[in-house]
């Protein structure tokens, strides 16, 4: 599998940041929502990309990114989840966005914010049931199945989208 080398962008500069990529860097927004992702070819094209925007412009540091390397990193990562609680069975899908690593997630349901009652009966609340009450910290939800995934999506070119806002909207 080949390593992939991708820049997350977001925030108030996100479209300036893409007007300043080459043409030949594929770059893809999840899902409609405002972030996108650049593909560059290796590390060093995207350092002379990152390079080239800090020297042209001074919005850089309100320009968020999150660099995204190795050979999963291309894939959409998400959990199937499976929860009970008094005696009923609560299944929902988790996402966490691209090249999030598999290890962080399983921790994060084991041991980290998501094995607590306190978070899980916002996300049961959430994904499954809107009326399930809020609860203290806990550990009263059990955590039935685990299923950490990586895929790839399906994406909106977010050159062709941009350009179809701004004719939209050419102010």
């Amino acid at each position: 599998m080949r390593t992939q080398f991708g820049l997350r962008f977001w925030g108030k500069h996100q479209d300036r940041a893409l007007k300043m990529l080459p043409a030949s860097v594929p770059v893809e927004r999840e899902d409609g929502d405002g972030d996108f992702c650049a593909w560059f070819a290796n590390a060093r094209s995207r350092e002379e990309y990152l390079s080239r925007i800090t020297a042209a412009t001074n919005y850089i540091t309100d320009l968020k990114r999150m660099d995204i390397n190795g050979p999963t990193a291309k894939y959409y990562v998400f959990a199937e989840v499976q929860l009970a609680y008094a005696g009923k069975l609560y299944k929902f899908v988790d996402t966490y966005g691209f090249g999030y690593p598999y290890t962080a997630v399983d921790f994060l349901w084991h041991d980290g914010n998501c094995a607590c009652d306190c978070n899980l009966s916002d996300m049961i609340a959430r994904h499954c049931d809107q009326n399930f009450p809020e609860m203290p910290c806990g550990k009263q939800i059990e955590l039935m199945d685990l299923t950490v995934d990586g895929d790839e999506p399906e994406f909106i070119d977010a050159r062709s989208q941009i350009s179809k806002e701004q004719k939209k909207n050419p102010g």
